[in-house]
């Protein structure tokens, strides 16, 4: 039944989009063979930017080289950005009926606005306007479909309990093979200063983390003397492999990466207080609290800079 009603829903997206002749469509397509769950979401948003300041009403659209593609039609749509989120010409008010002007994306408009608000290309490194403009049009354009809505509502709820939380996001796995223009990696000695710091100045009754590598959740757990919160039924990595790219039997495992990666970074935007560096994730957790017209009480990007030693950035398939 539930099949049913999606497919329904897909048909009323497609009409929309055919009749929305009043303002052009900015027909979005994202690929990336290679490219974690925010770094795409990163490039959508820009491009949302860049429809938003001309006019246009975005419709997106995920290849499906991406990582987190499961074969064929999936939970209704064989496009996984609808895995996970409204088309934004879903919810936007209805345009007056014409002819279909149909505008596709170009990589050198998501240049345009990341150099307009961060002042360099798809960095790290995140200006407070780039974070402060994301944020409004993420706010605006970026909304979970009701099944994503209504799993994160209860995850969230369930995980935070209405305390007072210290979120701490740890990359680590293949951010350990230190790839040319990525960030210098933080050690789970200097979270540990970070987090009990934190705690010292601003009582937090417990913290919660969100990390891509097991190792450092384990030292975690062993160090830090207040509850630590954390998801126990997400893939984690045990090596210097991305999570991505390990090897998994579970079923549905690229939708599940996908939604992990979502939950870890709404439920750390959902916190008081936030520990982080500098990764996609965590350009995210700010833009998401931002756009909520909210700011953490205290917080504590660590910074040790961005590598330039030519290695390139490469996994092997799966």
């Amino acid at each position: 039944m539930e099949n049913i009603f999606l497919r329904l829903k897909k048909g009323y997206l497609d009409y929309r989009f055919q009749k929305s002749g009043g303002q052009a469509v900015y027909y979005i397509k994202i690929n990336g063979s290679v490219s974690g769950f925010f770094a795409l979401l990163r490039m959508v948003v820009d491009y949302c930017c860049y429809a938003d300041e001309n006019g246009m009403i975005p419709y997106i659209k995920y290849d499906r080289d991406i990582l987190y593609a499961e074969k064929g039609f999936f939970l209704g749509t064989d496009n996984p950005f609808e895995y996970y989120f409204e088309q934004p010409i879903a919810f936007l008010p209805p345009v007056s009926v014409r002819n279909l002007n149909l505008v596709g994306n170009r990589f050198l408009h998501a240049e345009r606005v990341e150099l307009e608000y961060n002042r360099k290309p798809l960095s790290y490194l995140a200006e407070e306007t780039y974070i402060e403009r994301m944020s409004e049009i993420y706010g605006k354009y970026i909304r979970f479909n009701d099944r994503t809505s209504a799993y994160m509502e209860k995850n969230i709820r369930m995980a935070l309990k209405g305390k007072r939380t210290l979120g701490v996001h740890i990359r680590g796995t293949d951010f350990y093979k230190e790839f040319h223009n990525h960030p210098v990696p933080v050690t789970v000695d200097e979270y540990l200063d970070a987090i009990k710091e934190e705690i010292g100045k601003h009582h937090y009754e417990q913290v919660f983390v969100a990390t891509d590598d097991a190792r450092c959740l384990k030292e975690l757990r062993d160090k830090i003397q207040v509850p630590l919160v954390y998801y126990r039924n997400t893939m984690r990595a045990v090596s210097n492999k991305s999570v991505a790219f390990e090897r998994n039997r579970r079923k549905n495992n690229n939708y599940l990466l996908g939604i992990e990666v979502l939950k870890d970074a709404h439920t750390l935007a959902a916190c008081d207080g936030f520990v982080g560096c500098l990764s996609q994730i965590d350009i995210f957790v700010q833009v998401i609290k931002r756009s909520r017209g909210q700011k953490f009480h205290s917080l504590n990007i660590i910074n040790k800079g961005i590598l330039m030693n030519n290695r390139q950035c490469w996994e092997p398939a799966k």
